[in-house]
């Protein structure tokens, strides 16, 4: 926090790097614990609450902090078993048009 203006200091260009992994990673255990019960989630978008004055840089997956849109993928594990993956969607509003409503508000 800048306490001469009371504004929030922009977020650095390691913070960023970090929301990219911490969410990606979030949204693979979210997307893996919905398949394990049998759900057709495609996309999952996480938006936090906070909005900053200044936007950071979009990470090397295309995404801004603080809106994150994975699309539900899958990959081979070490042992040779397929597994659930969150892929990073930055395109997803065009990519799924029938979802525009929720994507891209």
């Amino acid at each position: 926090m800048n306490y001469t203006t009371e504004e929030p200091d922009p977020i650095s260009r390691e913070e960023v790097t970090l929301c990219r992994h911490a969410f990606r990673n979030y949204a693979t255990e979210i997307m893996r614990f919905m398949a394990v019960r049998g759900s057709n989630m495609r996309l999952l978008k996480i938006k936090s609450d906070v909005e900053p004055n200044c936007r950071p840089a979009r990470d090397l997956d295309g995404l801004q902090w603080p809106r994150y849109t994975y699309a539900k993928g899958r990959t081979i594990n070490a042992h040779g078993m397929s597994e659930v993956v969150a892929l990073p969607a930055p395109g997803a509003c065009h990519t799924y048009p029938d979802m525009h409503f929720l994507l891209c508000a």
